[in-house]
């Protein structure tokens, strides 16, 4: 179970990955860890990435993460990387349920999509180091 998020403090988007078993407990933690974050700013626009689940699984991390973006900020864009079947459909309901424009909600099959959204390069030098988000267990 891991979330993992860098910050590009130049064009002000955060890019987080999540494991497809990461539990409520680590995404609050990440959410708690995200705010006192000195880097961070709530304005910045978001790149979510998920790991590609277990076809067979009936994760409700994507739903989790979601529901922690109602209501969205209007300032705010975010792209949704969800590889697995399951993850871009909650992703795509909420953007329909919500009724989020594209320019708002994006949810993409991979990365460099994604990355593209924002005019970024994944590997570019500009991003800040990776911080893992650690719970206890």
């Amino acid at each position: 179970m891991s979330v993992r998020y860098r910050i590009h403090r130049n064009l002000q988007v955060v890019h987080t990955t999540i494991d497809h078993k990461t539990d409520s407990l680590t995404l609050n933690a990440y959410s708690d860890q995200l705010k006192r974050d000195p880097d961070f700013d709530s304005t910045f626009d978001h790149i979510i990435e998920f790991s590609m689940g277990d076809p067979e699984s009936s994760s409700t991390v994507p739903a989790q993460v979601l529901s922690r973006l109602v209501p969205p900020i209007p300032l705010v864009k975010v792209a949704i990387v969800a590889p697995g079947e399951l993850e871009f459909g909650i992703a795509r309901q909420f953007q329909m349920i919500y009724e989020l424009p594209e320019d708002v909600l994006t949810v993409c099959r991979n990365r460099k999509e994604a990355f593209e959204r924002f005019g970024l390069e994944s590997e570019q030098p500009e991003w800040g180091a990776w911080r893992t988000v650690v719970t206890e267990a």
